[in-house]
């Protein structure tokens, strides 16, 4: 029995080995480490291992052969990324770096002896999330999200999703596969995936096939451009702009005081983010404008907003308001937030940090008086204590209000 027992022992503790060098993707073996064959294991008998990896059906020749790397100890995991471009080396960004786009502390290196694989090192966490960025060929195109790893196929979501076949150029395949266990990912926003539930002192492989946008960038200006803002002053949606000159584009439109972005196409994932345009003769939100678009680096380029013809704003009448308010039986104290409106659609807070003026409540009544106001207030009302109205807005002369009547 005790010989027996110590053989079952040995071919367990083998097919263990065995079974911690093999390499799966979604749940199915696809690689596994080259073992001599072996007719029959005995106490004492450990078989050979060799460094090269054979295919297990299905056939996946695409799939590129995975170092060997050591585990990196508890409280950390190692990433490591096969990516064929890389032009600038790739970095994470992640719950590690608060999802600072523009932060590449966590920087892959290149592993030695291993073309187009890179690895990285991080301190565990166990709601770890992160995806992959590679930097830029041209230094001076902004590094960012425009070229994070790119999209896959949601297997959870493919209903909702099915839209994005017909808008993201690269949609219909995968384009970045986990080659190993150790970690999982996570869809958002059409199909990117987002790396999760990676192992203590641990390592996992992964496969990098496409960039949402390819980090090569060519020194030549865009041949079409396409703009995205809140054109009708709600929702944000695609314009294509005229092309009045080499990499120079316009359109005319009205404009609602944002940023906005700048594509090729009308696709969100080959698009780059101008928070700040340069304003010429003042545009305000619902002017119409001309957008001007100068492109030097495909969309790295100069973006400016010119007024054309401001929308007719009502004359401004400066008056004091005064709110009163019934205040609920069962609150000891009341405050007032407030804040304008402005005819551009811009607004103002009238103080500085919530929850607002505190006000004395005399008999169950509170008041207050906003000086020299020239455009529409809103205000809420709380006790400080997380319970308030909902927002009142548009009072353009004194109002009574009973706060009972309005809580959120």
């Amino acid at each position: 029995m005790k010989k027996i027992f110590l053989t079952l022992t040995c071919v367990c503790m083998a097919l263990v080995a065995m079974a911690q060098m093999n390499v799966w993707y979604n749940g199915e073996l696809i690689y596994q480490r080259d073992y001599t064959e072996i007719d029959s294991i005995t106490f004492g008998e450990v078989p050979d291992v060799h460094d090269t990896i054979v295919p297990v059906e299905p056939d996946t020749t695409l799939i590129p052969e995975l170092p060997i790397i050591a585990n990196p100890g508890p409280g950390y995991t190692t990433i490591a990324i096969y990516a064929e471009i890389c032009p600038r080396g790739c970095y994470l960004v992640g719950t590690t770096n608060d999802w600072n786009e523009w932060n590449d502390a966590y920087s892959f290196e290149s592993i030695p002896g291993a073309e187009n694989w890179y690895a990285l090192t991080v301190p565990y966490e166990a709601d770890f999330q992160g995806k992959v960025i590679a930097r830029p060929s041209d230094p001076d195109v902004p590094m960012g999200w425009s070229y994070q790893w790119g999209r896959n196929n949601d297997p959870y979501e493919d209903d909702y999703y099915s839209y994005c076949r017909d808008v993201m150029p690269e949609a219909g395949h995968d384009n970045v596969i986990l080659l190993s266990y150790g970690g999982e990912f996570e869809y958002e926003n059409c199909g990117q995936p987002k790396l999760i539930n990676i192992q203590d002192d641990g390592v996992v492989y992964i496969r990098i096939k496409n960039w949402a946008v390819s980090p090569i960038i060519e020194p030549v200006p865009l041949e079409t451009c396409w703009a995205k803002s809140n054109w009708d002053g709600d929702n944000w949606y695609w314009k294509q702009m005229t092309a009045v000159g080499d990499g120079v584009f316009e359109l005319y439109t009205r404009w609602w005081g944002n940023g906005m972005n700048i594509s090729e196409e009308n696709s969100d994932i080959v698009a780059a983010w101008y928070a700040d345009p340069v304003l010429i003769d003042n545009p305000l939100a619902g002017d119409s404008v001309l957008v001007t678009f100068v492109s030097r680096k495909r969309t790295t380029g100069d973006l400016s907003i010119r007024l054309i013809e401001a929308i007719e704003r009502p004359e401004v009448v400066f008056k004091d308001i005064t709110i009163t308010a019934t205040v609920p039986t069962w609150w000891n104290y009341c405050y007032v937030w407030a804040w304008y409106t402005e005819y551009d659609y811009s607004t103002t807070s009238v103080f500085d940090t919530w929850p607002g003026q505190q006000l004395n409540i005399v008999n169950g009544q509170v008041s207050y008086t906003f000086e020299q106001v020239g455009t529409p207030l809103n205000v809420i009302f709380n006790n400080g204590a997380g319970e308030q109205t909902v927002s009142i807005e548009g009072i353009t002369d004194d109002t009574h209000i009973n706060i009972s009547d309005n809580i959120w």
